[in-house]
């Protein structure tokens, strides 16, 4: 592992809600923000926080976004849209549907390299009826969007909408399926695998060991960009899946402090997670910690890397966000 050089280049203020969700366009012009319990996006620029923000009004308060690598467009699910917001400038932002069927309602979702398809799952509408399921949605730089393929689950199945990651391959993906159990009498979580080609189920991920609490629940779920690596943050410890084609391996990493949030570099050798006021940076061969940061700005309540590696952005419960440049020395 290279010696790693990490310092806290700029400070965004926020306002006094924790930050829930972030991300960095592939250009590292922007930064996306949301806030917990806060029906909006925030949209500035990733290294002059002097700049007025633009804001965007959403019908969720708990929405995922991620932004699209082939344009510039921030993909946002809210409530039962796939929506866009256009980057054309600084002053005047564009919203449209990137796909125009309603999805009833929209969990997570998850593009490929290429941002040329998404899968989205979606959890049921009521306890007792409809279904929860996956789709597949081919995303063409001009005209409409065209459903790939569409899955449901079996009607006693949800999804939860804490993360779905595709491997790296992008021949597969995990989501948290959930199911009630009537002899524990409580809900009971697990990390499926899906073809990513067909919406098929594939099979099931190994339950963390009985070190974790039993029955179990899986607040967050990543996927290693390069390596077929799954990490779960369950009752603030991390359940790492290493997938291999005959078996998978699991291994947990157990912290004083539980985990907020994870976030893999895109070389896929490290593994970002936030820890009350500091962030670790791990090791994905060995699960060491290589690096771990005090948080001089607050406790930590979420992250994001970019695409090239070399920004990490960190929110906190205090309403700021910390962009630190990673310099990835020899």
């Amino acid at each position: 592992m290279k010696k790693i050089n990490i310092s806290t280049e700029i400070v965004h203020h926020i306002g006094n809600y924790p930050i829930h969700r972030l991300a960095i366009s592939p250009d590292n012009c922007w930064l996306a923000i949301a806030e917990l319990n806060k029906w909006e996006i925030e949209i500035r620029s990733l290294t002059n926080p002097n700049l007025p923000p633009i804001r965007h009004q959403t019908q969720s308060q708990d929405k995922q976004f991620r932004f699209l690598t082939n344009r510039a467009l921030l993909a946002v699910a809210d409530s039962n849209y796939l929506k866009g917001y256009a980057l054309d400038n600084a002053t005047q932002q564009k919203e449209l549907l990137l796909i125009s069927k309603p999805i009833y309602p929209i969990g997570s979702f998850a593009l490929t390299a290429d941002s040329s398809r998404v899968i989205i799952s979606y959890s049921k509408m009521y306890v007792t009826a409809s279904r929860a399921g996956v789709q597949s949605w081919k995303l063409p730089l001009e005209g409409k969007a065209s459903k790939h393929w569409s899955s449901k689950l079996e009607s006693d199945v949800n999804i939860v909408a804490r993360g779905l990651g595709l491997l790296p391959n992008e021949q597969s993906f995990v989501i948290v399926e959930q199911q009630f159990n009537e002899l524990k009498n409580c809900y009971l979580e697990k990390a499926v695998v899906y073809n990513a080609n067909t919406g098929k189920k594939t099979y099931e991920l190994p339950a963390p060991p009985p070190t974790f609490p039993d029955p179990f629940t899986i607040d967050l779920l990543a996927t290693n960009p390069q390596l077929p690596q799954a990490v779960g943050i369950i009752s603030g410890n991390l359940m790492v899946w290493e997938i291999k084609p005959d078996s998978v391996h699991t291994e947990s990493v157990h912290s004083s402090s539980p985990f907020y949030d994870i976030a893999f570099h895109p070389n896929g050798k490290l593994l970002a997670a936030a820890s009350w006021e500091k962030i670790h940076l791990l090791d994905t061969s060995s699960w060491k910690s290589v690096w771990v940061s005090t948080n001089n700005y607050g406790r930590t309540s979420s992250l994001a890397i970019s695409l090239d590696g070399q920004w990490l952005a960190s929110g906190t419960m205090e309403g700021k966000v910390l962009v630190h440049s990673l310099d990835m020395a020899s």
